[in-house]
């Protein structure tokens, strides 16, 4: 909990950058707390209204854990565009596309297709090892046991 506390407080902090610790236990936490409003949602609203609130009070901490934890490695940012094209994912999921002969269902699988290609490079990008020392986005998180800014 300790780790998704200190991403948490590090809000909309771009800079500077995040040892893994800090990356997955925000995310497992995350994902635990969404839990809650999707049952909510699905049973007693009966839309996504709740987890899609969640989803948007959280996503500029989760893009900018992301953001730092690629900065740990020494990758830019930018990777994080990748993360967009999950969540462009699930928008098309629930849009319905039709005319001209193009399916709805036949985009949303190209690209839900593309969104696991995306997911599947940004999962191989974060389970890497820290950069040892300094790097160009700030000194090593884990120098003195803890994720430094």
């Amino acid at each position: 909990m300790r780790w998704y506390l200190m991403a948490l407080k590090k809000y909309a902090q771009f800079g500077g950058r995040s040892q893994r610790k800090e990356f997955w236990y925000f995310f497992l936490f995350y994902s635990l707390f969404s839990i809650p409003f999707g049952v909510v949602d699905m049973f007693l609203i009966g839309t996504s209204i709740l987890g899609t609130i969640y989803f948007l009070v959280f996503l500029t901490p989760s893009l900018a854990v992301g953001v730092r934890r690629l900065h740990d490695m020494g990758r830019s940012g930018w990777w994080m565009l990748l993360y967009t094209g999950i969540v462009l994912q699930q928008l098309a999921s629930g849009i319905k596309v039709s005319g001209r002969g193009v399916s709805g269902e036949a985009v949303v699988a190209i690209v839900f297709v593309v969104a696991a290609v995306c997911a599947v490079v940004l999962i191989v990008f974060m389970v890497r090892k820290s950069q040892p020392g300094r790097n160009r986005y700030g000194p090593d998180p884990t120098d003195d046991g803890t994720a430094a800014a």
